[in-house]
């Protein structure tokens, strides 16, 4: 890889609004970061020619990772939340080299690896201890507006990886009268109740009833289990997102754990693994930690 140029990092997960930033090859510290109205641009091109107005960066020649919370796959990419299309292809032409698009939950997982210290901004509440120089897949899961989960793979020999998906549209599977009842409610409006739905039907509001944000608190720990098995993740769960502070109260908690490792004829497995929260989550550093990690491995 040239260290000619700079690294542009770019995250459009955040509805309105996207944020920028940028690094010399080979860092870890993100500088120039920039935070636009998606609102006032009507392309991201338009504010990706903005940011380099501002910032001063050279777009052109510059390695750059973009963080959508949407399926990076294809060439014309809509962005969730937004009216935006991306052109991969466009893009490409813009820097004069590929850019990578990830989803942001990927992101999010990778920054968990960075020198940014994220992995030290987990919140552990049950299991054993996080260590991400040691062989395992832990599952990061976003409970937000959006819901998703990415899996964080730490292979024998230090090497790391990230599988992305889309959790959260995958099918609500309710398993008692009132998520039930949920499920005929959702079912009315949308051709496909999904967990997101589920997970954003109001229960975890702070203005919901207690009964309503225990509920929810049973149906998160059900959808993590979910996740904890489609993606093997038996090292444990990263758990972040604006809703996951229904789960700072005990008692819910407590009905979130019981929920989560009651799971399947695997449960053992779910249980003996490691639980956190993480309160605050970076995409750009997500995107800074994949680039150094590219780096490494083709300098090495």
């Amino acid at each position: 890889m040239s260290d000619q140029g700079r690294w542009v990092l770019a995250d459009a997960s955040t509805s309105g609004v996207v944020r920028f930033g940028s690094a010399v090859p080979g860092s870890n510290h993100l500088e120039s970061i920039i935070s636009l109205s998606g609102d006032a641009h009507p392309t991201f091109t338009d504010a990706l020619l903005t940011y380099e107005r501002e910032s001063g960066v050279n777009l052109r020649g510059a390695e750059c990772v973009l963080a959508i919370p949407a399926p990076p796959a294809g060439d014309a990419i809509p962005v969730s939340r937004s009216r935006w299309t991306i052109s991969r292809s466009g893009l490409n032409a813009m820097f004069g080299r590929q850019v990578t698009v990830i989803n942001d939950v990927a992101a999010t997982a990778w920054s968990l690896l960075g020198g940014g210290g994220s992995s030290a901004k987990l919140e552990h509440f049950g299991g054993p201890a996080f260590d991400f120089t040691r062989p395992g897949r832990w599952a990061v899961i976003l409970i937000d507006d959006g819901v998703n989960a990415a899996a964080l793979d730490v292979s024998e020999d230090g090497q790391c990886h990230v599988t992305d998906g889309e959790a959260g549209h995958a099918g609500f599977s309710p398993s008692d009268d009132n998520e039930i009842e949920l499920m005929r409610r959702l079912r009315q409006r949308n051709v496909h109740a999904s967990w997101e739905l589920a997970l954003n039907a109001g229960w975890a509001e702070q203005h919901a009833p207690a009964a309503e944000r225990e509920a929810w608190a049973a149906a998160a720990g059900a959808f993590v289990g979910d996740c904890v098995l489609q993606l093997g993740a038996w090292s444990g769960v990263i758990l972040t997102g604006r809703h996951t502070q229904t789960l700072r109260d005990p008692r819910r908690q407590a009905i979130f754990t019981r929920r989560l490792e009651e799971k399947s004829r695997y449960a053992r497995f779910i249980a003996g693994g490691s639980r956190a929260f993480l309160a605050t989550r970076d995409p750009l550093a997500g995107g800074l930690s994949l680039l150094t990690a590219r780096r490494a491995a083709r300098l090495n």
